[in-house]
Parts: C-alpha cells; sequence; structure tokens
C-alpha cells in the first residue's frame, strides 16, 4: 500500500521531486501505508495543537542541605553609650577661674594625667599670707623679749609669752601652707582612670561652676548599647541573651557580640519603644559613645538540625513539599517543617543531609521533570 499523493507531497516533500511540466508529484521511494499514516498523526498533532515530544528541561539553582544553627532574633536600634559604673564626672571644688584645659574629646588619658588647671580662691591666698605676718610679728617680739630679759628689763613670764606666741604662729603658718598646697591640688584635675575623654564642658578664662561637670571621662573597653525594641517584643526578652551589634554608618560589615544586662520597664514616649541594654566588650576602643547602632536579640536557637531557605519550601495542598534534583531529574518531596526565621527553616522530615534541594526555578517544576543546574543567579 502506497501513500496518496497528495499526502506524500504535505508530509514528506523532501522525498519528491518536482517533474517540470507536469502538475503532480511523484514519490522516489514508496514506504508501508501504516508508516505514513502515524507519520501524519504526528505532524497534525504538532501543527493543529503544539504537542511537542521533546522533553522540557527546567533551569534550576540548588544548594544542599546541610546541618547547622539556626535562630530568631528580636531587632532594636539605639545607640553606644559608655556604662555609669565606668563614667566619671570632674566637678571644681569652688568657683574658680580655669587657667589651663589639656584634651579634648575623644583623647585617652592615664590615670594620675592633669586634665585641667584652676586659679585658687581668695581665702586660701589671703589665709596664707596672714599665717606668715603673724609669724614674723611673733618672732621680733619674742627676739625683743629674750634680750630684755636678759638685760633685766623684763620678766620672764613675759619673755615665755612671746615664745609661746611664735610656737603658735608657727603652727598655724604650717597649718596654712599644707591648706594651700591642698587647694593648690585641688584646683588641678586628674584623671581618676585610664580611659577616654567624653565630653569637655571647661572654656579657659571662664568661672567653673562646682554644680557643672568640668568634663566626663569613661573606660571604654567595655561599652553599652542602649537599644529601643518594640513592646510586644520585650515579653520575651531576659538577661543574658546575646546580641549582634551592628555599627553601619561606621562598621557595616563587622558584628560585635554583646549580652542583655537589663531591660526597662517604661516605654520612651518618643519612640513608643522600651530601651534595653546591652553589653559590649570593646577591647580596641572601635566603639565610641554616640555611635548609632542596630542590634539582634537571640531569643530562640535550634542547633544541629537540617536547614533550606525558606524559597526551597513551597505549600500544596495544605501541605508543604520541596524539589530535590536526583540525576538531572526533578524530584517532589512532602516536608515537615519546624522552627523558622526570616530566611531559613528547619526540616523535620522529608529532606537529608546531603540533598540537592531547589531554590530558584522550583515554583515552575514538576515531579519527574528534566533540569540542568545553572550555579550563576538565573535571569
Amino acid at each position: 500500500m502506497e501513500c496518496n499523493d497528495g499526502i506524500k507531497g504535505f508530509i514528506l516533500s523532501d522525498y519528491f521531486a518536482d517533474r517540470r511540466g507536469k502538475g503532480d508529484f511523484q514519490m522516489k521511494r514508496k514506504f508501508p501505508g501504516t508508516f505514513c499514516r502515524v507519520l501524519l498523526i504526528v505532524v497534525l498533532l504538532n501543527t493543529f495543537y503544539g504537542v511537542s515530544f521533546a522533553k522540557v528541561m527546567a533551569q534550576v539553582q540548588v544548594i544542599t542541605v546541610k546541618r547547622g544553627t539556626i535562630a530568631r532574633y528580636v531587632s532594636g536600634y539605639g545607640q553606644i553609650l559608655s556604662l555609669p559604673d565606668r563614667t566619671v564626672a570632674l566637678n571644681s571644688i569652688d568657683s574658680s577661674r580655669i587657667l589651663k584645659v589639656n584634651v579634648l574629646p575623644g583623647d585617652s588619658v592615664r590615670k594620675g594625667q592633669v586634665l585641667v588647671e584652676l586659679k585658687e580662691g581668695p581665702q586660701v591666698a589671703f589665709d596664707l599670707a596672714k599665717s606668715k605676718i603673724e609669724l614674723s610679728r611673733a618672732g621680733r617680739e619674742a627676739g625683743m623679749y629674750k634680750r630684755l630679759f636678759h638685760e633685766g628689763v623684763a620678766a620672764g613670764s613675759r619673755m615665755q609669752q612671746a615664745e609661746d606666741a611664735l610656737s603658735i604662729a608657727g603652727a598655724q603658718m604650717k597649718l596654712s601652707e599644707r591648706q594651700s598646697l591642698t587647694s593648690r591640688e585641688s584646683h588641678i584635675l586628674r584623671a581618676p582612670l585610664n580611659g577616654r575623654i567624653t565630653d569637655v564642658k571647661a572654656v579657659v578664662g571662664q568661672v567653673s561652676n562646682p554644680s557643672v561637670a568640668l568634663m566626663t571621662i569613661a573606660d571604654l573597653h567595655t561599652v553599652q548599647a542602649v537599644l529601643g525594641v518594640e513592646t510586644e517584643d520585650v515579653g520575651i526578652l531576659k538577661n543574658g541573651l546575646l546580641v549582634n551589634i551592628n555599627v553601619p554608618n561606621v562598621f557595616p560589615k563587622r558584628i560585635f557580640v554583646g549580652k542583655v544586662s537589663w531591660i526597662g520597664k517604661s516605654i520612651d514616649p518618643s519612640t513608643q519603644t522600651i530601651k534595653t541594654g546591652v553589653t559590649v566588650a570593646n577591647k580596641r576602643l572601635l566603639l565610641q559613645p554616640g555611635m548609632y547602632t542596630e542590634g539582634k536579640i537571640q531569643v530562640d536557637v535550634h542547633e544541629n538540625v537540617l536547614i533550606v531557605p525558606r524559597q526551597a519550601v513551597l505549600p500544596s495542598n495544605g501541605k508543604r513539599m520541596a524539589f530535590i534534583v536526583r540525576n538531572n531529574v526533578a524530584v517532589k518531596q512532602w516536608v515537615e517543617t519546624g522552627f523558622s526565621n526570616n530566611r531559613e527553616v528547619e526540616i523535620k522530615k522529608g529532606l537529608k543531609d546531603g540533598d540537592m534541594v531547589v531554590v530558584v526555578g522550583n515554583h515552575e517544576l514538576e515531579d519527574g521533570m528534566p533540569v540542568k543546574i545553572f550555579k550563576r543567579r538565573l535571569p
């Protein structure tokens, strides 16, 4: 049986030759009728219904399922401050004129270093001058009565009184000198500890106010980050929780680790948050008071569990599933999830360590579909 000439021209035109001058085609080879009919069906299906018998190969990206640690965080924003018990404010003992200011904000200082020099008050200088005058007068009188006594003019009792007055004047002079020295030393403000100057209000030439700190010095080897935390998150906080501290404007890629040290009780009316203190080690003194900071408080953690990115898990008929790749074929796996955060999810059942799970391109996959794995990001 042979194919009809009209079908031959439609299906196997490469096997026909056009005879010039004739209005029909003639096959160069003859095929069994069954083959022609099957070939005709295939061509018609492809032409009119778009049916393709070539397998579609999907492009995907995968990650290897591994065990690790997954944590949940509460975020807060605030600033770096010095610790109150490591901060000292320096005040003058009286109203004195400021003669010298030897440091600037940010300077590192050593214990005992002179920071500010002030002029002594007039009363101390007056008392010292008065004591000198009294001592001189008592000395002259004692000398005079001693000479008169030896000349037989003055009584011995009068000479003794003059000598007693000299002794008293001498003692008063020593006291005035000690007071002057103490006053002079008290008008020289020294660093009480090793630290850094965090604030300076002293201005040369101005008169100090004993109630206003001339400067503040702090030991910054340990600091605190004071974070504003949303009120709904405060209930799960407790002292000792680990906190990842970042200073994005200065150290955008560096993480400092601290611990929650105190939790406020009242709401800050300006931010509607509750202040939370985080103690942070600062051995290299990179963190400075006033720096803006972001903190992530680790409120819960699961260790040594299977973890995949959230985008690897898809909802399906009220369940959850993921696609893994085996021998370049997508395999649908029903999974049971556990703990999760905004980036990752714990897998309790359905996947195992070492599986290659699809993270990009999984929405278009079907079970058994051939896939091609791309390492670079897909368009």
